[in-house]
């Protein structure tokens, strides 16, 4: 089950999930989450078509164009913090009560590097993504030892955003990082995979880092 707010990229993703794995039944609910009614909404529907909710994962937000804080409008700056705090909050408040009655169930908050290492062109991201990782380890706490929440914390992997890079500075950025490259998507499917499964039993409010060793 996927959710977003845009229904043509949406149903982009479902086909590729389909692509990728013919027997998957995949759906997709056009929801805007940083409404709560609309996270409420979304749960519902969700368990409706699947009878429980075993994992959810928050990739949830806009990205930010590079631009100092202060040359950067203050709706912008809240449209930036809303868009990456509001709806894996209001996901989490939706999903939590049910997994815990059921006894169980695993949340993963995708966050990002620039929460641990600032850039002065990224601060509204960055705080938000930092916000992120505190309420990974809020709510860790808070509905353990039923269900695990837990932060997933990719460093900069060549997705679709990165066709906005300058690609030759990112990639000579990244001769600083351990592995000496950036990362490719399918090598983040190791680290959800086992954060969402039992093979992390014994890990909550906890930041996985996958960033190819940023120093």
């Amino acid at each position: 089950m996927l959710l977003g707010r845009n229904a043509k990229r949406g149903a982009a993703a479902c086909s590729l999930c389909r692509d990728r794995a013919p027997s998957a039944s995949v759906e997709f609910i056009a929801v805007d989450a940083t409404d709560p009614a609309a996270a409420v909404f979304a749960e519902q529907k969700a368990r409706a078509r699947l009878g429980a909710i075993d994992v959810l994962v928050n990739t949830t937000g806009p990205s930010q164009p590079p631009r100092l804080l202060h040359e950067t409008p203050i709706e912008d700056v809240r449209a930036i913090l809303d868009g990456l705090i509001l709806p894996p909050l209001h996901m989490m408040h939706a999903v939590l009560p049910g997994m815990r009655d059921r006894g169980g169930g695993s949340i993963i908050n995708v966050s990002s590097s620039g929460s641990r290492r600032p850039r002065p062109e990224q601060l509204p991201y960055s705080a938000a993504k930092a916000g992120l990782n505190a309420l990974t380890e809020g709510f860790a706490l808070a509905f353990g030892p039923t269900v695990r929440v837990n932060t997933l914390m990719p460093g900069p992997f060549l997705t679709d955003i990165s066709k906005a890079w300058d690609i030759g500075v990112t990639t000579r950025g990244a001769q600083s990082f351990a592995l000496k490259r950036l990362g490719n998507p399918p090598e983040i499917i190791g680290a959800a995979m086992f954060l969402a499964s039992d093979a992390s039993s014994f890990t909550t409010g906890s930041i996985l880092r996958s960033d190819g060793g940023i120093p």
